[in-house]
């Protein structure tokens, strides 16, 4: 009678680790799945987006004060998240010097490195580079100051922010974007000018509407 085959040889014990620790990193990445679940992307993301909708907005502030005391946000992108429905709530509630002291944890560039996925590969190691800040945040970023008496620095941050559609979103690298991707950004783009349009109006600037709309496309 043949004897059995031999094992197929094992790696050696401190291999072990590296591969472990390797697939947990994969597995535990929720930027590469774009099927995962809202929860999967973002510590209890369905909770905070049904809260919204309800327009609790005293019960997402104690939310996400709660979900900070327990360190229950593990990953940068998860601490933008969750400080953008924060810093949303404190404006539905009026209650702009506690959103301004919030908006004053973040660095004033929006697209600074610290705000990169690419910055934190241990954390987003099969993810492409690009920015983890919300669209809302840039929004309420230059909003805010509008609230507080600065309109002139919510205009400059609103064409900031139109610049940012416009020329990284918009203009840019449009036959690897989406069709989907290009109407989303399309109609941020109509938000925008839309709310630099209601900051004009008062001043009776009426004829900005033409020159946001039209002014850029001009040679």
């Amino acid at each position: 009678m043949d004897a059995p085959p031999p094992p197929p040889p094992q790696p050696p014990p401190e291999s072990f680790p590296t591969a472990v620790s390797a697939a947990a990193h994969v597995a535990d990445d929720p930027l590469t799945s774009p099927y995962a679940s809202m929860n999967s992307y973002c510590h209890d993301l369905s909770t905070l987006q049904d809260l919204a909708c309800r327009g609790a907005w005293r019960t997402i502030v104690d939310k996400v004060a709660r979900s900070r005391s327990l360190s229950l946000l593990s990953k940068p992108h998860e601490h933008l998240i969750y400080l953008t429905f924060n810093l949303l709530s404190l404006v539905k509630l009026r209650r702009y010097s506690d959103a301004q002291q919030e908006l004053r944890t973040l660095d004033d560039d929006l697209d600074s490195k610290q705000y990169l996925c690419e910055s934190y590969p241990d954390h987003y190691p099969n993810h492409k580079s690009g920015s983890m800040v919300p669209f809302a945040l840039r929004w309420l970023h230059a909003h805010l100051p509008f609230t507080l008496g600065d309109r002139q620095l919510a205009l400059d941050r609103l064409y900031t922010l139109l610049h940012f559609i416009r020329d990284k979103k918009l203009s840019r690298n449009r036959d690897s974007t989406s069709e989907v991707s290009l109407s989303l950004w399309k109609k941020r783009e109509q938000f925008v000018v839309n709310t630099i349009i209601s900051h004009h109006l008062p001043e009776g600037v009426q004829g900005m509407f033409v020159f946001v709309e039209g002014g850029d496309k001009q040679k």
